[in-house]
């Protein structure tokens, strides 16, 4: 392992990708409850079959019923958005019933009627199938494909978010970096396969050894994080101690000659940004490093107040 450096590492320098049009509308449609995306779509269509039954024969407005479906479809799902369609097809024929005034027998308006079902459960299953597609895109970027925990960059996203919640409800928060000591050795002498088990088996035992509110996340190589929401000094440091015995279990279970060293701190007001407290955290790491390594070294910090030395 390195020395400690002078400076945070580059945590400015992770950017977060643009996404597609579809994911940001997505995003934005599941912060609206269901039942009124409902009413929305509802209110759309009713419109439509009004402005539809007034407007003369000869202008289509087909094409507009899959607004109200693709609404219902992108919040609820495909299920609800075939519904959707159903209903879209039913106030599309009564807005254009003079259409269906053919002579008794005739079938080619029914056929019409059955064909714009179809297209209309069509687009409906395309669509549903694309939103599955993006979100499990967007679930495999978001957690390490080793280990299963957060990446480092969706681990940012969710410090981000406890950094506004605590600062709104005024709640304190630890975060933890952590450090596979001797792990070099292991991928030297047994392989990178037995390297693999081994961060596997670290993330498995992180996340077993948490509450359910906690995030584990792995920041690259050996190295992982931990973010406890509205927890003190006093109560990380206890859990703490004990997951540190659960990885150390872990380790000689398996035969594995590595330990892990740890480096809190625990905010009671947050710092301005993610990166400033990432690296604090991380050189509280480096600092139980230079002690002395299978340990934990935890600090409290107010705000932008200097902290004092970490304690041991």
């Amino acid at each position: 392992m390195a020395n400690a450096p002078d400076s945070p590492r580059p945590w400015k320098d992770i950017r977060r990708p643009r996404l597609p049009f579809i994911t940001v509308a997505i995003e934005r449609l599941h912060r609206l409850s269901i039942l009124t995306v409902l009413a929305a779509a509802v209110a759309l269509l009713s419109v439509l079959g009004l402005v539809d039954y007034g407007t003369e024969a000869d202008r289509s407005f087909l094409v507009f019923y899959l607004l109200p479906v693709f609404l219902v479809t992108l919040r609820a799902g495909l299920w609800p958005g075939i519904l959707m369609s159903v209903a879209g097809t039913a106030v599309w024929f009564l807005a254009n019933v003079n259409l269906f005034q053919q002579p008794s027998g005739a079938l080619l308006p029914y056929w019409n009627l059955s064909v714009t079902l179809g297209v209309f459960v069509f687009f409906t299953c395309l669509l549903s199938a694309l939103v599955n597609a993006l979100e499990q895109e967007r679930e495999m970027s978001r957690y390490d494909s080793l280990t299963g925990v957060a990446n480092r960059r969706y681990f940012r996203e969710l410090l981000d978010s406890e950094v506004s919640r605590s600062r709104r409800y005024r709640r304190p928060f630890t975060l933890v970096y952590m450090d596979l000591d001797d792990f070099k050795a292991i991928n030297d002498q047994q392989g990178h396969t037995a390297g693999d088990t081994l961060l596997r088996t670290v993330a498995e035992t992180l996340v077993r050894g948490t509450r359910g509110v906690d995030t584990t996340g792995r920041l690259g190589g050996d190295e992982f994080a931990l973010l406890m929401p509205e927890t003190g000094y006093d109560a990380a440091r206890a859990a703490l101690s004990h997951l540190r015995e659960q990885i150390d279990a872990a380790m000689s279970s398996n035969g594995w000659p590595v330990t892990m060293t740890m480096g809190a701190v625990t905010y009671t007001s947050p710092l301005h940004s993610a990166e400033e407290m990432i690296g604090l955290a991380d050189r509280q790491m480096y600092t139980k490093k230079a002690e002395g390594k299978n340990g934990i070294s935890h600090r409290v910090v107010e705000g932008e107040e200097a902290p004092p030395a970490g304690k041991g």
